[in-house]
């Protein structure tokens, strides 16, 4: 999530105060700027509970060596392994620990 601010303004179908969503503070899209490690990133395109734009916001933030962008197809919230095919998501991570 990108912060408590625009997970509530992307993901609820209300417009609420933030501070109604959570009174803690996450600030992982200015926290990742912070992050110099390969990252891949896996977010489910259909994703219904988070919205992908969140994830896309702090990606669009990394500054480091190696980033991989994943935006998997018709998957919803924790559903990538199967929306991917089990081996394929394993595979995937593989690839990317061997490759960094």
């Amino acid at each position: 999530m990108a912060s408590v601010e625009n997970l509530t303004h992307t993901s609820t179908i209300i417009n609420v105060d933030p501070k109604f969503i959570s009174t803690l503070e996450f600030k992982n899209a200015e926290n990742i700027k912070l992050i110099s490690q390969p990252l891949l990133w896996l977010h489910g395109i259909e994703d219904d509970y988070v919205a992908i734009n969140n994830g896309e916001l702090i990606f669009a933030n990394y500054t480091g060596i190696k980033g991989v962008p994943i935006r998997v197809e018709q998957a919803n919230h924790g559903d990538i392994p199967s929306t991917m095919g089990y081996e394929n998501y394993i595979q995937t991570l593989v690839d990317f620990i061997q490759n960094n």
